[in-house]
């Protein structure tokens, strides 16, 4: 007989990002681990944007061996537009080997702003089910 997993026991949310109005300069989020320790072999990343009043508001995924230097990736299925529009959610795989990753936004010429936040959704683990 197979047995039948749901996906709470193969995806893992996590909030990187708070949901709230960002404005002239940079969110860095919460770094989420996938290591071998933590059990995952793979992430979603997820940009949720509400109401965008002004300004330019990038999102990138940065990665790191050690939790200390950090890079921007383009170890990315998907892709994530120069700007944001309002009331979207922007949704790319991380393909890259490193054990961290967060999310990240970088706000200018902006009086209101954007509210964005972001989410890592860990998955593939290596055992189900997985630990949040």
């Amino acid at each position: 007989m197979l047995t039948t997993k749901s996906l709470r026991d193969v995806l893992v949310p996590f909030r990187s990002i708070n949901i709230a109005a960002k404005t002239d300069g940079t969110a860095t989020g919460t770094t989420a681990d996938l290591s071998t320790a933590s059990g995952f072999n793979g992430a979603l990343v997820v940009f949720q944007v509400g109401t965008k009043t002004d300004g330019t508001h990038l999102c990138t995924v940065e990665e790191s061996d050690d939790d200390s230097s950090w890079a921007t990736t383009t170890n990315l299925n998907g892709s994530i537009p120069a700007n944001v529009t309002s009331n979207t959610d922007i949704a790319v795989a991380y393909l890259g080997s490193k054990r961290y990753i967060r999310a990240k936004v970088v706000t200018s010429g902006s009086t209101t702003g954007a509210v964005i936040g972001a989410s890592v959704i860990k998955a593939n683990p290596r055992v189900a089910t997985a630990a949040s």
